[in-house]
């Protein structure tokens, strides 16, 4: 069946036989029942829109790139952690706004698919701007893993970017990302060594559990 609207009515056409196309068979709708009629037929198809998304191969393929750029930065973030300088405990935390990772697989079977990327994306944006103020002060100091963390933030940033898109096609909102609570600059070697190894430790629980529930999303998604 198909429609053809014009201005003063509404015509509805189907086939007698399906093997000889579409025949004239017609009926004419005056003014008073086509508004309706339209209206219902263009409520049932934003139902039908919202309940079958667009390609959703494509979505699976996105989430697919979601969990590889996020395995990614863990292994950078193991690289990085590997250093000898790091071999040494953290006395005290420096942090008091890195984002809380909940890492029980328990958790996973409880995700819902837009407060979770809303999350994912602000715990995102804190760490960027963590690393950020990290980067500034190795630099300062010409510590060895300044051309590892400038890359590090690069692929942060792109994840970012690729969550922002899944969020838009989700209608996911954006959680506000308050203004990190920064320690102050250090002054010592040794209080940049333990700043960055705090860092790096909680990214890397990070970076863990959002490639499990990158993975767990994309189970949940349409076929």
């Amino acid at each position: 069946m198909y429609f053809v609207v014009d201005y003063n009515r509404l015509t509805i056409s189907h086939p007698r036989d399906p093997h000889q196309g579409m025949q004239a068979e017609r009926v004419v709708l005056g003014d008073s029942s086509s508004s309706l009629l339209l209206s219902l037929l263009l409520a049932q198809l934003h139902l039908l829109a919202s309940a079958f998304p667009a390609h959703p191969r494509r979505i699976q393929t996105d989430f697919d790139k979601l969990t590889n750029q996020t395995r990614h930065l863990l292994k950078l973030t193991q690289d990085l952690l590997k250093d000898p300088v790091f071999a040494t405990e953290i006395d005290h935390h420096r942090f008091k706004s890195l984002p809380a990772i909940s890492s029980r697989v328990s958790d996973l079977s409880t995700l819902e698919f837009k407060p979770t990327l809303s999350q994912l994306y602000a715990d995102l944006k804190s760490f960027e701007h963590h690393f950020e103020w990290l980067n500034k002060i190795t630099r300062k100091q010409q510590h060895s893993s300044v051309p590892k963390l400038t890359d590090m933030i690069s692929h942060i940033k792109s994840l970012i970017h690729s969550l922002q898109r899944q969020m838009n096609r989700a209608e996911a909102p954006r959680v506000p990302v308050p203004s990190p609570s920064l320690p102050p600059n250090p002054s010592f070697h040794w209080e940049v060594v333990q700043s960055s190894q705090e860092l790096l430790q909680q990214f890397r629980l990070f970076c863990d559990w959002a490639s499990r529930v990158f993975l767990t999303l994309k189970s949940r998604l349409p076929a």
